[in-house]
């Protein structure tokens, strides 16, 4: 079994093929899944460069245009861990 664990992050910059996160000090696997809302959304992410407190992903499967847009001008960043919805986003 593999092991998991939850880290928050904060997306910085999202595009619908990949994403940079800040993370403080955590430790990121190369293999990651980038979540929003409560599980609403899971992407499959691969780490294609790391700077300090900083991850720059690239997504599994392209996110649709539509969804990267509403996320965009969410008015808080701190929506995304709410559940996903036509008030959230």
């Amino acid at each position: 079994m593999r092991k998991t664990q939850i880290v928050r992050c904060l997306v910085v910059e999202i595009s619908e093929g990949g994403a940079t996160v800040r993370i403080g000090k955590s430790l990121i696997p190369d293999h990651a899944y980038l979540v929003f809302g409560k599980f609403d959304v899971v992407v499959g992410s691969i780490v294609v460069q790391r700077d300090p407190g900083h991850l720059h992903l690239c997504f599994v499967k392209q996110l649709r245009p539509d969804f990267v847009n509403r996320l965009a001008h969410m008015s808080s960043p701190f929506s995304t861990l709410e559940s996903l919805n036509a008030r959230t986003i």
